[in-house]
Order: structure tokens, then C-alpha cells, then sequence
């Protein structure tokens, strides 16, 4: 095959380009290390006991307290977990126990999680954060060259769009900002199989549907999966035959690759507070449509402490540059005759119309699905279709399919400027808008210049050509998307990442397995058990036992959380289990308050007083692990309102589920014990001894999987106390084993085994195929 000058020239600038999306995020890695900090929000913990009594220097971001109180926590744990030999499919520190594995928000199984088993958690923590913002722009630049064909300088300015989004940066930390990653794949996956003849394509498509599935975020892949339909209809047109038989087996073989995930998460979801709460009713939410700002102006509601308005940084923001946003409606306009352009167009005003909550929006949010889930998470399509019209727009300049005039550039400018002095105008006396870092005028002002630079070089670009004027146009989409992205990646020193403290030795040095209450949801990396917990699931029948989730929106001086209930995802709070009336069957015998802190009640002792945190022992608490002699059957509506009247001697007595009439058991003797030998994650050996036949109690969370070993036979495991779990012993000294075995999980293994077998066999036919 020969190769021609202008393909020398094609590939040499597709390895600049891709040189310079490498860049980009390797240098905010070698900037980062080599200041000795690490890319993590693990500062919102240091301004709140124990952590505050460090002095740390340390700038908190309350957007980022789901990273900083979950994911990280829960990577960095997962991670000493493997390096253990152990696989963790169950965490006991929250909850009183909780599947881990079948949470997809863990993303065991994505290959970027892995680094956090190898690697140091502050480098592991930093290069995950890199790699995301790299996979995007390559994924990006990608679909724009082959899906839709644009040149190289279009295809970077999109791809640079997408990579540093205030989208993609706001939510690169959560299991979510791995899909965004993904998306543009699925786009690509989707055109490779539109030439006829493809099955190794088909097989790609299902790689990366498994990995969409496996990023970790159920919604995205459920909204990518439509996005990707809707582009396989629209690219239908002109295909063969069966493109669209190949793309949906593509996505059902992806799907049974990814079940070794999704079949346990089915699984916890039914048992989860999350789907008990939704299948009834989702709040109907949308973005306030003045936060379309934010396309200019990404600060225009702050970006950390000084955030204002609604929502979030996160959810608020969509700002991809300024280069694409100028852009967009000459990929509207030029583009409408080529692949991609009428489907983009239409495709944002749609994400748009639903995101904004504009008239017919709330409807397509209320269809059967979507309405499981939130609407407030299409904010990635919206951003990956500007950046495709951006890019497309681009691309109509460099082939002179622009007008001299170039209105409709020239008339976007006056609009988005009109718009951004009106916005401005508005809103300078909210009172949020008050203390902003960078304030509205001068947030203004760098946009407006930002924008008169971008068409000015355009407009020069449309008039004479050159590689001088597109190299600026790219430099300026550097600045203007860049800068604001890295100075939202929240940093600090790497000695404050989830530090010790004397009040936390203290209690991993106390005796026994009792749970401790503390602030923040990170009990697990001080292998610290707590009753609350974060994981955006959350075991129903233990919500139903302490009560309302709370907002789960930040940890402000410790355990003040909203008590409302939103989306039903939301993390059952410290204070929750603080106030509930079942804390003591809960375990929990040591509360942490603030130092100097009097005791909440009468019954708590001092146990540990630090300039960190005072620490009292609540003598009321259940053993983990105790016998009970006298039991009554309830059902699921009885039980939980018997437990939290008090009515019963839960220490005397249980209540089990799924019975008439219990076994025989009683009476009870001072001798009686029941003794924790071992326990681990997954597994618990308990010693008992009693003179009388009675029940053990475990006041672990009961869950499917979760089986029971009379000395060494298998035995019924009882639903107790509503949430936990019992097995009758005999009269005697006997060893009791619990160990969690799900069969969903070896299902689902076997599932993703079988669709392996399938895409592999595609693979090879392909290979002999191309061989013969």
C-alpha cells in the first residue's frame, strides 16, 4: 500500500494532536506530585472533629463530599482488600454491613479501579483523575475523526471541549464521571459497525457496552445506551439491512458481559431503600434554564465554598469552552447535510429541553425508566453534543462551506454577549453573587474578550486560510477551557489524606467489635465499623429500622444533615442513627462529639478526652454477637414499629420474620455466652455456649447470600430484629459460621463467561475470515 504525502501529513498531525491531549493531563499529574499533593477533596474532613484538630492548611469543597466521604474511602479500601487476597463482595464497617461488590458504584471490575491495588493511594488517587480527562479526549477526538470525519484541528477543539468540560471535572471523582468517559466510545463503537460485514465490530460494540456497565453508574449507561439508539436510527438510513440486527446484539452481548456486575446489583437494588423509594415516586427536577449561562461564564454560581444558587457545581456548570460554544450553530447550520449534523442539533435541544426543564421536558423525564432515575445526570450529552456541533462547525470553516459573511457566527456572538450582560445585569444583587471569588462583572468580562478573540480568529480563518489562524483558534480553546477545569481539581498535601488522629487510634485499640458513631462515612479505612453509611443504596430494612435517609448534600460540623428525604439515594447520617431508638440494638457503644462535648444522655460514660474529639461509651449497646431465649414471629409491617417502641428486651428477645411459630428455646443461665472468634468481611465464626437451646443474634445486616454452619453443617439463617440475622443452637457449646456465598454472583459469573465465549468466537471468525 502506498502511502501518499497528504496521508503522511493527516497522520502526522492526528499524533500532534493526540500529543497534545496526552499533555495536557500529564501535566497536571507532574504538577500535582511534584508539589507533593495529591487530586482528591479529602480536605472536607479536616475542618470537622477529629480531623480538625490537626491544623492542616487545607481548603474544603462541599460539591465533592460524596468523593471525599464515599468513593475515595471506599477505592482506597477495595484496594487493601485485593492487595490482601481477600475479593470484597461484602463491607462490613457501614450499614452494619452492606454488599460491596454488587454496589456498581465500586467499579471493581473497570481497569482504572485497579490501579488503586497497586499503586500508593496518593498516586493511584492523582493518575485515575488524569486518565479520565485523557480517556475522554482521545474517546472524543476519536468519534469526531471517524464518526463523523471532521479534520484534525475540528476534532481537537472538540475533544479538548469534552476532556475538560466543567461537566466531566465536576464529576470525575464519582463512578459517574467514568461513564462521561465512555460515551463518546459507544458513538464510535456504533458507526464501526454501520459498514456491512462487520462482526469484530459487533464484538467491540459489546467491549464497550461491558465497560459502560462496569464504569459504575447504572442511569449514565441506561441514558448512553438511548443516546447511542437514537444514533443508530438515525444512521440507519442508507445501511444495510441488518446494521440495526448488529448493533442490538452488540449491546445484548455487552449486557451479558457486564452481568457478573449486573446481576448482583439487581439484587441489592431490590433490597435497597433506593428502589423502594423510587418505584413509588422521583422528585421531577430540572436545572433552573438561566444556568445555560454557565456555557459562558463556568463560575457564574462559584465552584467550591463560595458556591451559590440551586444545585451544584456539578450539575450546573456544562461550560466546554468557548471555542465550540461560538461554534455550534455553524455545525448547525453547515453541518445539516452531513452525518451527524441534523442528529446533533436536534439531539441537544432535546437534552437541552429535558436538563433546563423546558416545556415537553419534564415529560420525556416522567417515561417508564427514566423516571427511576434523575434527570439531573444528562448534563455529559449535553456538553458531547456541543463539542460534536463545535467541532462540526469547525470543520464547515476549513472546508469553506461557511459564507463570507458568516452570519450565523456574527449573530450567535450578539446573542450570547446580549444574554451574558442581561444574565449579569440580573443577577449582580443576589446575595450569593456577593461573594464570589471571581465576580460577575469580571467573570464577564474574560468571556466577552475570550469570544471576540474566538470569532475574530474564526472570521480570520473563513477569510484566508492558513495554519497560523486554526493553531490560535486551538490555543484560545486551550485557555478558555483549561484553566477553569484545573482550578476545580481539588488538591492537598498528601499527608492529609484521610489522616490518623489520637481519637481514632483510641478506638481501633478498644477491645471487642462493637460500632462506633462518628462524623463522615469513612469508618472503613480506620477499620472502624459504623451503623451509618453511604453508598447511594442503602439497605432498606435498616433505613426502615433508624428512620429517614438525610440529604447526604455535606458533613457540616460533624453530623448536622437535613433529615428529607429527596431521590431515596441519599446516605443514612450519623445523626439519624444518633436519634433513632434503635441505636442501641444497632450496636453502637462508642459516639464521638466534638472535644468538651457533654454527654447526650445520662447513660453514656467518658471513655477518651483529646484536644481531637471526647469519646463516650454507650453501656446500653448490644454485643455484635449474643444469645436470646425467648422469640415471637412479626411480619415486615409489625417488626420495625415493635423495635423502635422499645417494647421488647431485645436482649432477652427476638423477632423473626417469615414464621408462624418459632422453635423452642429457653430458659436462660448466667453461664450462657456467645463469642466472636473470627471475623472477617465476609465471614464470621462465632463460639456459643448455653444450658438451654436458644438464638444466636448477629446484629449484622441480614442479606441474600449470607448462609449459616452449625458445626460444620448447613443451617437455617433466620431474618431478625427486622434487619439482621439469628440461627438456632441446642443446647450446649457449639461453633456457629456465617459466610456470605451469592449466588448472584455466580450467576452472574457464569452469564459473563458465556457472552465472553460468544464475542470471542466473533473475534476469531473474523481474524480467519480476514486470514482466508
Amino acid at each position: 500500500m502506498t502511502v501518499t504525502p497528504a496521508t503522511l501529513n493527516r497522520r502526522r498531525a492526528d499524533v500532534l494532536a493526540i500529543a497534545v491531549l496526552c499533555f495536557l493531563p500529564a501535566l497536571i499529574v507532574v504538577v500535582t506530585l511534584l508539589r507533593g499533593r495529591v487530586l482528591s477533596p479529602a480536605a472536607n474532613l479536616l475542618t470537622s472533629y477529629p480531623w480538625q484538630s490537626l491544623g492542616a492548611n487545607a481548603t474544603p469543597n462541599p460539591a465533592l463530599g460524596d468523593v471525599a466521604q464515599w468513593f475515595h474511602p471506599a477505592l482506597l479500601w477495595s484496594g487493601a482488600e485485593i492487595r490482601a487476597a481477600r475479593w470484597p463482595l461484602w463491607v462490613p464497617h457501614a450499614y452494619t454491613g452492606a454488599p460491596f461488590f454488587a454496589n456498581p458504584q465500586t467499579a471493581l471490575l473497570f481497569p482504572l479501579t485497579w490501579l488503586a491495588w497497586v499503586l500508593p493511594p496518593a498516586l493511584a488517587l492523582t493518575l485515575i483523575t488524569a486518565l479520565k480527562l485523557l480517556g475522554a479526549g482521545l474517546a472524543m477526538y476519536g468519534f469526531l475523526r471517524v464518526g463523523l470525519r471532521v479534520g484534525v484541528p475540528a476534532a481537537l477543539i472538540g475533544a479538548l471541549g469534552f476532556a475538560f468540560s466543567t461537566t466531566l471535572v465536576g464529576w470525575v471523582g464519582w463512578a459517574f464521571g467514568s461513564s462521561i468517559v465512555i460515551l463518546p466510545l459507544l458513538f464510535l463503537a456504533v458507526e464501526r459497525v454501520h459498514a456491512p460485514g462487520r462482526r469484530r465490530e459487533v464484538a467491540l460494540l459489546a467491549l464497550v457496552v461491558a465497560l459502560h456497565v462496569l464504569a459504575g453508574y447504572p442511569q449514565a449507561t441506561l441514558h448512553a445506551l438511548l443516546a447511542a439508539g437514537a444514533w443508530a436510527l438515525a444512521r440507519a438510513r442508507g445501511a444495510d439491512r441488518v446494521f440495526l440486527v448488529r448493533c442490538a446484539a452488540g449491546v445484548l452481548l455487552g449486557l451479558g458481559l457486564a452481568a457478573a456486575q449486573l446481576v448482583p446489583f439487581g439484587e441489592y437494588a431490590r433490597e435497597s431503600a433506593v428502589w423502594a423509594y423510587r418505584r413509588q415516586w422521583m422528585a421531577p427536577l430540572a436545572v433552573p434554564a438561566g444556568s445555560a449561562i454557565t456555557l459562558l461564564m463556568p463560575y457564574a454560581f462559584g465552584g467550591g465554598a463560595d458556591g451559590w444558587g440551586r444545585w451544584q457545581f456539578n450539575i450546573v456548570s456544562t461550560h466546554a469552552g468557548l471555542v465550540p460554544l461560538l461554534l455550534a450553530p455553524l455545525g448547525a447550520v453547515a453541518g445539516w447535510r452531513r452525518a451527524g449534523g441534523a442528529f446533533f442539533t436536534v439531539f441537544v435541544l432535546v437534552v437541552a429541553g429535558v436538563h433546563f426543564g423546558l416545556p415537553g421536558g419534564a415529560a420525556l423525564a416522567a417515561l417508564p425508566g427514566l423516571a427511576l432515575g434523575s434527570n439531573l445526570r444528562l448534563m455529559p450529552h449535553l456538553v458531547f453534543g456541543l463539542c460534536a456541533l463545535g467541532a462540526l462547525g469547525a470543520d464547515a470553516i476549513a472546508r469553506g462551506e461557511v459564507s463570507p459573511r458568516a452570519w450565523p457566527l456574527r449573530a450567535w456572538f450578539v446573542v450570547l454577549a446580549v444574554a451574558g450582560f442581561g444574565w449579569v445585569a440580573g443577577h449582580l444583587s443576589a446575595p450569593g453573587a456577593q461573594t464570589l471569588a471571581w465576580p460577575l462583572p469580571v467573570q464577564l468580562g474574560l468571556a466577552l474578550a475570550g469570544l471576540t478573540a474566538a470569532a475574530l480568529l474564526a472570521l480570520a480563518w473563513r477569510a484566508r486560510g492558513g495554519a497560523g489562524w486554526r493553531v490560535a483558534l486551538i490555543a484560545l480553546q486551550i485557555v478558555s477551557v483549561v484553566p477553569p477545569a484545573w482550578a476545580y481539581l481539588p488538591t492537598l498535601e498528601r499527608r492529609w489524606l484521610y489522616p490518623d488522629t489520637p481519637a481514632l487510634a483510641w478506638l481501633r485499640a478498644q477491645p471487642g467489635h462493637a460500632r462506633v458513631l462518628m462524623p463522615g462515612h469513612v469508618g472503613l479505612l480506620y477499620g472502624l465499623s459504623e451503623a451509618h453509611g453511604y453508598d447511594g443504596l442503602t439497605p432498606r430494612r435498616i433505613a426502615e429500622l433508624v428512620g429517614s435517609l438525610g440529604t447526604g448534600t455535606g458533613i457540616v460540623r460533624g453530623y448536622l444533615q437535613s433529615p428529607l428525604e429527596g431521590v431515596g439515594s441519599e446516605a443514612l447520617s450519623p445523626v439519624a442513627v444518633l436519634t433513632s431508638p434503635v441505636i442501641d440494638l444497632l450496636g453502637v457503644r462508642y459516639v464521638m462529639l466534638p472535644p468538651g462535648a457533654a454527654p447526650l444522655w445520662p447513660e453514656l460514660r467518658p471513655g477518651y478526652d483529646g484536644p481531637d474529639a471526647r469519646v463516650y461509651v454507650n453501656e446500653r449497646a448490644l454485643p455484635r454477637a449474643f444469645l436470646a431465649f425467648r422469640a415471637r414471629c412479626a411480619d415486615d409491617a409489625t417488626a420495625p414499629r415493635l423495635l423502635r417502641a422499645r417494647e421488647l428486651d431485645l436482649r432477652a428477645e427476638v423477632v423473626l420474620a417469615g414464621c408462624a411459630t418459632p422453635p423452642a428455646s429457653g430458659p436462660a443461665s448466667a453461664a450462657d455466652s456467645a463469642r466472636i472468634r473470627a471475623d472477617e468481611a465476609a465471614r464470621l465464626r462465632i463460639a456459643t455456649a448455653a444450658a438451654a437451646p436458644g438464638w444466636l443474634v448477629v446484629t449484622d445486616t441480614w442479606f441474600p447470600g449470607w448462609r449459616a454452619r452449625l458445626d460444620g453443617r448447613e443451617t437455617p439463617l433466620w431474618r431478625a430484629d427486622h434487619a439482621f440475622r439469628a440461627v438456632w443452637v441446642p443446647a450446649g457449646a457449639h461453633e456457629v459460621e456465617m459466610s456470605f456465598e451469592p449466588g448472584s454472583v455466580r450467576l452472574g459469573a457464569a452469564l459473563s463467561a458465556l457472552a465472553a465465549a460468544a464475542v470471542l468466537a466473533l473475534l476469531v471468525t473474523r481474524r480467519r475470515e480476514h486470514s482466508a
